[in-house]
């Protein structure tokens, strides 16, 4: 269901953002409005050990997925079971258009000066969106 890749990557995106709630969550849980029983500390404090089970829950789910494999049922549905589905098989991939290899999106090449700005002449830095928001 999924690749090696995409489970790799999500994976350790599900266990570094697990990571980071478990420490936001100690965090609060060492400050004195957390000890004096800060309504809004406790409930930040819930709200963090909801969402670190939900992350846990996510990456059990994607380990689930990965060991799954596809089935003729999970991509032809109801039809998988037909005895005509070798015959339409067999008839789809005869047809021209149906191997031809399409390209379905491509990313822009990307220009070296797009990148570029200067804060002051002759000192050119890469535009890094994320620093600006």
């Amino acid at each position: 269901m999924v690749t090696k890749g995409e489970y790799d990557l999500v994976a350790a995106a599900l266990k570094t953002m697990h990571g980071k709630v478990q420490d936001q969550s100690q965090q609060t849980r060492n400050t004195l409005r957390y000890a004096n029983n800060d309504p809004a500390y406790l409930q930040t404090v819930t709200d963090l050990n909801k969402e670190s089970r939900n992350l846990l829950d996510s990456l059990q789910r994607l380990k689930i997925q990965n060991r799954r494999q596809l089935t003729l049922i999970d991509v032809y549905g109801s039809a998988a079971q037909s005895p005509n589905l070798e015959a339409a098989l067999h008839r789809w991939k005869g047809q021209r258009e149906n191997n031809l290899k399409v390209q379905i999106a491509m990313i822009p090449q990307q220009d070296d000066g797009d990148l570029m700005f200067s804060t002051r002449i002759g000192a050119p830095h890469t535009l890094d969106i994320d620093s600006i928001v």
